[in-house]
């Protein structure tokens, strides 16, 4: 993978915890998280998505919906048939997703990220799930899937169990 040229980085849990699962992200992703932040407004938010992000490794319990776009209160849900989902760091708002794919059960690799509801840190709102925004943000996920790690293909799969081994559940 691309973890030796820095282009993905690892998340490992700041606070004592045991690593479950795997979580890669982007270059860019990563510099939001770690830091240094251009305000304390900043900080505030993109600590918050990092501790929402620790949830996964550190193997909390994940929500997830199958169904594309009815996710409402889930951790994290499935986008599109090509296997994008997105994790999700509601509060504080603006919110903000973070999108991605499967590599194997148990490991996620974050691409990109967008703010759900209003222009945020240079990036324009989602808005509604048929936007022309959703579009960019899909399809710049699969590009960046493509770069990063032709020729493998993310994992497929019908049933949580297939992405995630154990504490989750489905709504």
């Amino acid at each position: 993978m691309r973890l030796e040229s820095g282009e993905l980085r690892s998340v490992a849990p700041l606070m004592q915890g045991t690593r479950v699962r795997e979580l890669y992200l982007s270059k860019d992703i990563f510099s939001r998280i770690d830091g240094p932040w251009e305000d304390i407004s900043y900080e505030r938010r993109f600590g918050r998505l990092r501790a929402d992000l620790e949830r996964f490794v550190t193997g909390g319990h994940i929500v997830a919906c199958l169904v594309p776009y009815k996710a409402k209160t889930a951790y994290m849900g499935k986008l599109d048939a090509e296997e994008i989902w997105d994790i999700r760091s509601q509060d504080p708002r603006p919110g903000l997703r973070v999108f991605g794919r499967f590599a194997g059960r148990d490991v996620f690799i974050g691409l990109g990220w967008a703010p759900r509801s209003r222009d945020w840190a240079g990036k324009n709102p989602l808005g509604p799930r048929d936007s022309q925004e959703w579009k960019v943000e899909i399809a710049q996920c699969k590009r960046e899937w493509h770069r990063l790690l032709h020729p493998y293909r993310p994992l497929e799969g019908n049933e949580l169990g297939d992405y995630l081994s154990g504490n989750c559940s489905i709504i």
